[in-house]
This record gives structure tokens, sequence and C-alpha cells, in this order.
């Protein structure tokens, strides 16, 4: 069994079968309110969701020679980067803190994983990234060694300049970010020399911001958007007919983010383009209806923002969620999300329900992922990683499509597909039964609430099902406040005598049709027996796991004979 297979089994059906969740989740499956709106006039309606497309590229021509450099210095068995001064517990003179230096060595493999998914998102975000660690380095050695610092500066003085010019650069709209999660962190300031080997810190950390210059010279002089591959397959895919319309492109990160808007406006001078990123001091209700005026305009608004469209909008999560963007219907994840949710919620900007009323309603949307180079993913396993989190996310929430490739590597989509795709729960099959009920028979419907409590029927099994005793009970609730709680489905086979509860299987035994005759043939006796054994065998064992009280009853709402 594979892996990914073996995960698979692990977390299925998690929704239907952990308690917890089921009490404080509720699952719609697209499917499931795709047909509810059906039987509404005036509905709503979804576009139709495209397989998404893989963008691919090569790290060895973004970085034009410089990757195996690069993977030497972030490489997990020997790292050239020490980053000893994220892990001075292992530099105290006296005895050290277990659970501090099992913390410090996590805190080292989540930077080194962060630098190497700012490389896969650009060069851009690599190069600022490296220029950050190098001056919180700088000014550790600073405060720590203000002697050797200035020793260290002065051979190094043009390219410490060129780091902090561009750190100013980065940081004039404002210090406001986005990307909290992403941020280096900072450093201790001065470290007591008694309780440290501040000489040991300091000439590994030395060592370190050699090994960045070194780096960081390389970047400056020889990447340019020129060289940029990534960049390059962005442009070819902007123009191609097939992305003709609306497009939002999404990066996890500001400084990717703000280079993308740079080098699109001068290869697109004529597009109107825009860039939105929680530090940029920009106006985002505005560039929100100009991006998608239709859903977020009033009719008053609608003109003005008409005259004055966005036809690229790129963006960080700032607008992953919460948003109608659905003017569009082509989405770029330029680079791929470590939280699959953050990668279903930016498809949700322009995968949603559509108006048919307004002008513009895509029948289609397209998704395309610039997925990590096999280069990378040797280092990194963000693809891994990423889909074994989605396939936890699909076992207890559902996920009806694919969301990175139409093929995902090592099958994860395909068993997504298989589980859920187009396919409504139990639940939901019955939900839309009883509202084809309301909407095929009112008169029916209407006299439900009358109906009285342990109502009796009957019907003729299906061929091939099981004969027995159906009963439904409505158990308390332990909630304070709440009288009822959860509906439970129970039936007695009656040639076995095995009780099944659940109604994903009893539904189907059960089912009937306006037009069904009632029919039963077994003793009142009999039909009582039944039901006694399913409340002494089932009912009660539940009422005790339930932990209620010997005053808290269940109540038989109603049953049926199927004969």
């Amino acid at each position: 069994m594979s892996e990914t297979e073996d995960v698979s089994l692990q977390y299925a059906d998690l929704l239907r079968t952990d308690n917890l969740l089921k009490e404080v989740l509720i699952q719609r499956s697209r499917k499931f309110v795709v047909e509810s709106e059906e039987i509404e006039a005036n509905r709503p309606c979804f576009p139709e969701r495209q397989p998404p497309s893989v963008v691919t590229y090569s790290l060895n021509r973004v970085y034009a020679g410089l990757y195996e450099d690069i993977k030497l210095a972030f490489q997990k068995d020997k790292p050239m980067l020490s980053l000893a001064v994220y892990n001075t517990e292992a530099f105290k003179r006296r005895e050290k803190d277990e659970r501090a230096l099992v913390s410090q060595r996590n805190v080292l493999g989540l930077i080194r994983t962060l630098l190497l998914k700012r490389l896969e998102s650009s060069y851009k975000a690599f190069e600022s990234s490296l220029e950050d660690l190098l001056i919180k380095m700088g000014k550790f050695v600073e405060v720590n060694d203000p002697e050797s610092w200035e020793a260290w500066k002065q051979k190094r003085i043009d390219l410490w300049n060129q780091a902090l010019l561009h750190k100013m650069e980065r940081s004039k709209d404002g210090e406001e970010d986005d990307e909290e999660e992403n941020n280096l962190r900072d450093l201790p300031a001065a470290l007591n020399p008694e309780e440290y080997d501040i000489e040991a810190i300091v000439t590994l950390t030395q060592d370190d911001m050699t090994q960045l210059v070194s780096i960081l010279s390389k970047v400056h002089d020889r990447l340019t958007p020129a060289t940029d591959d990534k960049l390059s397959q962005l442009k070819s895919c902007l123009a191609s007919p097939e992305l003709a319309g609306k497009k939002i492109i999404f990066t996890e990160f500001r400084d990717t983010a703000r280079y993308l808007f740079r080098e699109l406006k001068k290869e697109l001078p004529t597009a109107n383009i825009e860039e939105l990123d929680s530090g940029r001091k920009i106006d985002r209700e505005r560039v929100i209806k100009r991006f998608a005026p239709h859903y977020n305009c009033s009719p008053e608004e609608l003109p003005r923002y008409l005259k004055d469209p966005i036809e690229i909008l790129i963006s960080t999560d700032v607008l992953s969620e919460g948003l109608n963007l659905q003017d569009a219907n082509i989405l770029i994840n330029y680079d791929v999300h470590w939280n699959p949710v953050r990668l279903m919620q930016r498809m949700g900007r322009v995968d949603r329900r559509l108006d048919l009323s307004k002008p513009v309603h895509h029948d289609k949307v397209w998704i395309y992922n610039f997925l990590p180079p096999q280069e990378l993913e040797d280092l990194l396993n963000l693809l891994k990683r990423v889909s074994g989190k989605i396939l936890k996310i699909n076992a207890t929430r559902g996920i009806e499509a694919p969301l990175l490739t139409p093929d995902d590597p090592k099958a994860v989509m395909k068993l997504f597909n298989e589980q859920y795709e187009q396919k409504e729960s139990a639940a939901e099959t019955l939900e839309l039964e009883f509202q084809r009920i309301e909407n095929e028979h009112p008169a029916l419907y209407s006299e439900l609430a009358t109906y009285p409590r342990r109502m009796f029927s009957g019907k003729r099994a299906a061929e091939g099902k099981p004969k027995g005793i159906f009963c439904a009970y409505r158990y308390p609730s332990m909630k304070e406040g709440v009288v009822t709680g959860e509906l439970r489905w129970y039936f007695r086979c009656l040639d076995t005598g095995e009780i099944t509860e659940g109604v994903a299987a009893i539904a189907e035994w059960i089912r009937c049709v306006h037009e069904t005759p009632r029919q039963t043939l077994t003793s009142a006796e009999e039909l009582a027996t039944a039901q006694n054994e399913i409340h002494n065998k089932a009912v009660r064992r539940h009422l005790r796991d339930m932990q209620a009280l010997a005053s808290k009853k269940a109540t038989l709402v109603c049953w049926m004979e199927v004969c």
C-alpha cells in the first residue's frame, strides 16, 4: 500500500465518525447546494471549474547557475549556514535546557524552509530574505562584539550598504505586513558572556554572514528579470489567447507581488494592472470595485468604476477570503501556499455563485498553478506536504475538485475525486428529497406538523433489500436550555436480528414515493418485541454513552415495518 493510500484510509470519512466534528461542523457539498437551489425559482448557479493547469519552469534557469550554491547552503544534512545565532541554547556554558534546545532546532528548520519557500516564489523575495537575515546577524554581532563587527563590515561595506538601501526601499510604504508567519524571527540582543560562549556564536555567525554575502553578491550581479524563467513563463501565459479576460494572480509574499507588478507594467504598458498587499498604502475597496464592479458596486457606482477597470490584479492573501471577485474567471497561483485552506480560499474568489441577472457571469473558471520544480522539491517536499494536508482536509470537510494538478502526483487528487467529487452525503440526499416534497406536494408537506408522534407505517421491501423494523428516536439534549437533541435511525433485520444504525444505509431500505402503498404483515406483538429490542440494545446504550441522567429519555418519533 502506498503512503498516500495509507493516509487516505487513516483519515477516511472522519467527519461522519468524529463526534466533536459532527457537533461543530456542518458539511454541505457543492452538488447539494446546486441541486437544492435548482428547486427554487431564479436560482443562482456555479461556474464549471476546469481541471487545474500546471505551469512549468526551471529554478536552474531562474537562478542562472547559482542554484547548486544555494542548494549546498540550505541542504538538510550538512547546511553551509549554521544559523548559530538562532541556536544560542547550544552555546550555554552551564546546564542546557532540553526543551529550549528542541525549540530552537525547530526554529532553524523553519528558517531554512522559509528561505526555500521564498526562493521558489521569486528571486526578489529570496534576495530580500537574505538581506534581512544578513542585517539581523550584523546587528547581533555589532551588539555582542563591536570590534570584530567593524572589521567585518569594512571589508564588505558596499554590499552592506546596498542591503540597507534595499530594506529601506521595501519598507517605504509602511511597516504593516500580511506575512507575519513568514517573517524571520528577531534575534536576541546582548548576551551575558558568563552564561554563553559568545566568541563561538559570533565566529559562526560571521561565517554565516560571509556565506550570505557570497550568495547575495551573485544574486545582485547575475539575476535580473530577463534571466527569470518563472517570470517569463507567466508572461507567456498572459499572452495566451486562452487567458483572455480578467485575471487575478496570487502570491504568498509581498516582495513577489510588488516585483510582478513592476515587471508586468513594463511588459504590458497599456494594460490596467494593480497590486495589493497589506503594506501598500492604497484604497483597497476602490481596487476591488475596479476589478470586480458587477459584484461589488451599487447600480449608482457601477458606471464610474466601469470607466476605469482593472484587467490584471496581483495580490497576496489579503484578498484570499470573503470577497466576490467573480467578474474574473482566471486565477493564477504564482506560488503554492503551505496551507491548503488558503488555496481553496483563493480559488473561491472566482469560483463562486453567479447571478444570471448580471451582464457578467462566466460558465467556466480556469486555475493555473506554478508548482515547485523537482529541483526544489528534493529539498523542500512542499508539494508532498501540501498534498498530505489536502488529504486530511478532504477526509474531514470534503474537496470536490482538484486543487493542484489534474492528476495529482501520488494519486492524491484521484482518491479525492473517487470519494467526494460530485457526491452528496446521505443526509444531504434526504434533505433534497424533503425539499422536493415541499415543492411538489405542498398539501402533504403542510400536514406533516400535525402528525402524531410514534406514527407507524409499512411497505414492501425492495428486491434484494432486508426486511425488518425501522425506528427513529429523538434523544434529549445535553446542552443547557435546549430541550431536544439529535435524531438517530435504527433498523432491526427480521432474519438475523442484527441492528443497523445510521442514515446512510437505512435511507435506501425505507425510501418511498408518494404512490408507494402502505403494507404491514407482522403481528402487533412481534412488532412490539422488535421495537423493544432496538430500544434495549441500541437506544439505552447510547443514553449511557451520553451520560444522560436517569430522568432523560429518548422518544420514539416514528417507525415502519419493511416486509
